[in-house]
């Protein structure tokens, strides 16, 4: 039965065994029972980077999650090119919301 989703498999559901659909319903490298997850196979390839940030953890899941990092790239450079001291935002209850969550993430 190809009912539950496997612990460790990205994209495929696993059998009553744990088996990958992908690999015949035997399990490939990446699924469970095996020592290896595709998580920490790819942690591991990409850095393993850890944080206490919780900025830095938004960011990380609005990127994974929501926008493009391309898009994020350009609003950073867009706003470390401001020079006032002093922002004055046209939508008072946006910008309410944007310091509650900076005061929050903080």
């Amino acid at each position: 039965m190809w009912s539950e989703k496997c612990n460790d498999c990205v994209f495929y559901t696993s059998n009553s065994s744990g088996g990958c659909r992908n690999y015949g319903g035997e399990g490939g490298p990446n699924c469970s029972g095996f020592k290896i997850s595709r998580q920490s196979d790819l942690r591991n390839k990409s850095g393993n980077v850890v944080s206490k940030s919780k900025l830095m953890c938004f960011i990380y899941m609005l990127m994974r999650d929501k926008l493009p990092a391309g898009e994020i790239e350009n609003m950073v450079n867009r706003v470390r090119e401001l020079t006032a001291e002093e922002y004055v935002f046209t939508n008072g209850y946006l910008g309410q919301y944007a310091k509650d969550l900076v005061d929050r993430l903080e």
